[in-house]
């Protein structure tokens, strides 16, 4: 491989891990905190909520995942080498906004329900889960790529995060329900399959903006 494939790789790869840790985490957060008291002894669960009671995570959790969507945006650039640092910032964390107003109040989630009604309850919330995540990193994906290149090519980029997003999620959810970790179940079953969705779905979606980035970055401009 040629020292600008690795290059390439490289961006690929680091562009997956920082997605994933800024996105992923913040999404998943509330999720595996819940997880965390959900499984802890008694006196662990009572210690960890008053740090942090799990009443206050939800009022956290969209926020939080706003100030991920700038750092992610942030440590984007200055991987890449794109400047200023604070356009792709402000990119990502508008791009993550719109995607929470799109994914929990726009019609567009009920688009599922529409097409398939007579599903079972568990089969309608992965629709929700898989048509949510693949919008909303859609939609932040286009705030990200024209940040980086205005132009057509960001809305295939749209399109594509759109799917790298919900087949993983997709995928996830379909594994655990064949094992049985069935959403409205009991047992935490919501928390474990959104805290394993929301990582593999960043991830996914990450490597491939990073590709958007090595394709059209300024190192690749005429």
């Amino acid at each position: 491989m040629s020292n600008t494939g690795r290059g390439q790789a490289r961006l690929i790869l680091w562009s997956a891990l920082l997605t994933g840790l800024c996105l992923g985490a913040t999404l998943s957060f509330p999720f595996w905190y819940g997880l965390s008291l959900f499984y802890a002894p008694a006196l662990i669960r009572k210690q960890l909520s008053g740090y942090l009671s799990p009443d206050t995570t939800p009022d956290l959790w969209l926020p939080g995942v706003v100030v991920g969507g700038v750092a992610w945006g942030i440590a984007l650039g200055w991987l890449s080498g794109i400047r200023p640092l604070w356009r792709l910032g402000v990119a990502g964390g508008v791009g993550v906004l719109v995607a929470e107003y799109i994914a929990l109040s726009s019609p567009l989630i009920n688009l599922d329900r529409a097409l398939w009604p007579g599903a079972p309850n568990h089969i309608r919330w992965a629709m929700d889960l898989t048509f949510g995540l693949g919008i909303g990193g859609g939609a932040t994906a286009l705030a990200v790529g024209l940040a980086i290149r205005p132009g057509f090519a960001a809305l295939w980029l749209a399109f594509g995060v759109t799917l790298a997003a919900a087949l993983p999620a997709w995928i996830i959810h379909m594994g655990l329900d064949a094992l049985g970790i069935r959403w409205g179940a009991g047992n935490a079953n919501m928390a474990k399959v959104v805290g394993l969705a929301f990582p593999a779905a960043t991830l996914s979606a990450g490597a491939l903006i990073g590709w958007y980035i090595a394709r059209f970055g300024p190192q690749h401009r005429s």
